[in-house]
């Protein structure tokens, strides 16, 4: 299986457009008790995987329109959440946003959380290289000494 690997630094948002920050700060919010996503609070003891998948396929005439029209030819990307038999989307969003969010909840989480979908989003491990590790309680590190 693969996971998240921890990151050490936050992702922040100076990869972010303001158009995009402004969407990350009405749909997604982290803190030590739980991961937000589109206003669904998910306790982190309850977040099973994170999942990424790309958006807006052009095999179909209403695929093409999608992703050419409304969203000027760029990919689009789901990101979703998954806890127990729920599944929480992030739907159409820029690959920008899909790191910031996924890179963030890398940061943030106190718990290994697997990861499946696109790669090259956020660094990933696998099971064998996690053998003993305690992330599991690992708590967010910052670069501020």
């Amino acid at each position: 299986m693969t996971y998240l690997a921890r990151l050490t630094k936050d992702p922040g948002t100076a990869n972010l457009t303001p158009d995009e920050i402004s969407f990350v700060n009405r749909h997604f919010d982290v803190n030590p008790q739980m991961v937000t996503l589109n206003g669904v609070g998910i306790s982190w003891d309850d977040v099973d995987e994170i999942e990424v998948a790309q958006a807006a396929r052009t095999r179909t005439a209403s695929g093409w329109f999608v992703k050419n029209i409304l969203f000027g030819g760029k990919e689009r990307y789901h990101v979703a959440i998954y806890s127990g038999r729920n599944e929480t989307v992030l739907p159409n969003i820029s690959r920008a946003v899909v790191e910031h969010i996924v890179q963030t909840i890398a940061y943030y989480a106190p718990k290994r959380i697997a990861y499946k979908g696109v790669e090259g989003i956020s660094p990933l491990s696998d099971e064998s290289s996690n053998a003993g590790a305690s992330s599991d309680t690992a708590q967010p590190q910052s670069d501020v000494v």
